[in-house]
């Protein structure tokens, strides 16, 4: 019995490790597109960040994004407390 809990606790752990690894790739890759986009066309950004349209959405998907971000550390927290 002991043994099956240590084995269920190193599965939980590697689990854990691999979502926690999973979300810092997921949060570095829309900064990784925009370096890309904006390297490779300049323009294409413009009409978004230069307009208050534009400033306006981007600014609230901002906001959506580091909402799941919170989400994502508070999750993460939590199952490793447990």
């Amino acid at each position: 019995m002991i043994i099956e809990n240590i084995k269920l606790r190193n599965e939980m752990f590697i689990a854990i490790n691999e979502k926690l690894f999973e979300m810092k790739i997921m949060t570095l890759m829309p900064f990784l597109i925009m370096l890309y986009v904006t390297l490779t066309s300049p323009s294409y950004f413009e009409s978004m960040y230069h307009s208050i349209k534009g400033a306006s959405v981007m600014s609230l998907v901002l906001a959506v994004y580091i909402g799941a971000y919170v989400y994502a550390r508070r999750s993460v927290n939590i199952i490793r407390e447990m």
